[in-house]
């Protein structure tokens, strides 16, 4: 028996929008990056720190925009050929049942609570991750609700979250 019943519709929207806000979680890599290749432009001259090489400056200005334009290329060839996605997601006790239909193809799978990686909630949706990458986009609109609303929905993934998390440190202490 479900406790909570979503109906969630996925557009290109919501796709980009969940690539945009966690995949550019690695843009500080690109910084870190950008900053050490401006950083080999120094030099100490006379005991003054002077800026002799302006290539790297251009390089590490590439490589932050580079990074972009290579995102931005990939996010929209993956998406050049998308479906909407109607899902509906049924949250039951010990796991999720997802029923999508994607071009008239209907597909179901489960998903148990302790498979989730981690769970993201922004103003518009709950992210549940099943790996680093790839997330169950619910909507948390009320209108998308059939059984429960979003705030049962978010003390209910808190509930299971907790007690996996704790599950996990008592088998860390053994």
């Amino acid at each position: 028996m479900s406790l909570i019943e979503n109906k969630s519709k996925i557009t290109k929207k919501d796709i980009l929008d969940f690539l945009h806000n966690y995949s550019l979680k690695n843009l500080w890599l690109v910084a870190i990056c950008a900053i050490a290749a401006a950083c080999f432009g120094f030099s100490i001259v006379d005991g003054k720190l002077v800026y002799e090489n302006y290539i790297f400056i251009v390089i590490s200005i590439l490589l932050v925009i580079g990074y972009h334009f290579i995102l931005a290329l990939t996010f929209l060839t993956q998406l050049k050929n998308f479906s909407e996605i109607n899902n509906t997601y049924s949250f039951e006790d010990d796991r999720i049942n997802v029923v999508g239909t994607i071009k008239g193809e209907k597909e179901s799978f489960n998903v148990k609570y302790s498979s989730l990686f981690r769970v993201k909630e922004t103003k518009t949706c709950f992210y549940l991750f099943v790996n680093n990458t790839s997330a169950l986009i619910i909507k948390k609109d009320k209108s998308n609700y059939t059984k429960g609303d979003s705030n049962k929905l978010k003390k209910l993934l808190e509930m299971k979250l907790t007690i996996i998390q704790n599950k996990m440190k008592k088998n860390k202490a053994k």
